[in-house]
């Protein structure tokens, strides 16, 4: 049972459409990035040769998203749950949240017979000082379920993210706002998700992904940061993150 689904954010840019207009739209299977390794504002042209092509993933995680409402039925559901990113704050533009939200629910009618859920957004006018990152983003998540008391979760995620994911959980439940609160997590892979749903749509697709040279770009990057959790040297930033009870979007 699943009574809070949590679907990680992966990234938002820009893209352009008809007539010249640029909306935003969530990060492909790989997706070239800026050399500091931040999410390029502007979609560039996917080139696994690119020494910053790494993996993307926010379209496969709303995609699995939608699977694990119709199989998990669950009350409230959450994409990109947290402030935005200082690559979003610094040209003003929409929260990963609200973009992540709305392509979901274009997509659910197109599934089958979608059941009720809530859905709680993080609102653009919602910026807190301090940084927006995956430790922060799961722990608003968990302060959510902790609030609403929807004390079991589901977290989804494409795989190569996921087991940062897991130890930066594992960081928030053992501290003193979550220990001895019986939240219970389930985690799945985007990709997982995707294949024992529909194998002959997405095998080719989760193939090309994960044999492509930015996945091991990615693994190797997120080796080195999960070596760095491990080892307490991850990056002071990430002990701002705090309970937050304001106004969501």
């Amino acid at each position: 049972m699943i009574t809070l689904l949590a679907i990680m954010g992966r990234g938002i840019q820009k893209t352009e459409g008809a007539g010249g207009f640029f909306g935003w739209s969530l990060t492909e299977d790989l997706e070239v990035m800026e050399e500091d390794g931040a999410h390029a504002v502007y979609r560039k042209p996917v080139d696994d040769e690119n020494v910053n092509c790494m993996i993307g993933g926010g379209q496969l995680n709303i995609l699995a998203g939608a699977e694990l409402i119709l199989t998990y039925r669950p009350r409230v559901v959450v994409c990109a749950y947290g402030p935005r990113s200082q690559y979003l704050r610094e040209v003003d533009g929409r929260s990963e949240s609200e973009v992540m939200s709305n392509a979901l629910l274009q997509i659910l009618p197109m599934s089958g017979h979608c059941p009720p859920f809530l859905m709680s957004r993080w609102g653009s006018d919602n910026d807190l000082p301090g940084p927006s990152n995956t430790k922060t983003e799961v722990g608003y998540i968990l302060d959510l379920a902790l609030n609403q008391s929807n004390r079991r979760v589901g977290i989804v995620t494409v795989g190569v993210h996921l087991p940062r994911v897991i130890l930066f959980a594992k960081e928030h439940l053992e501290s003193e706002r979550f220990k001895d609160q019986n939240l219970e997590i389930n985690f799945f892979s985007s990709e997982q998700v995707l294949m024992e749903s529909s194998p002959a749509v997405f095998a080719p697709r989760v193939t090309a992904l994960h044999s492509s040279r930015a996945y091991r770009r990615n693994a190797e990057r997120e080796a080195r940061g999960i070596e760095a959790i491990l080892s307490g040297t991850y990056g002071q930033g990430y002990e701002a993150w705090r309970p937050f009870n304001g106004k969501k979007g």
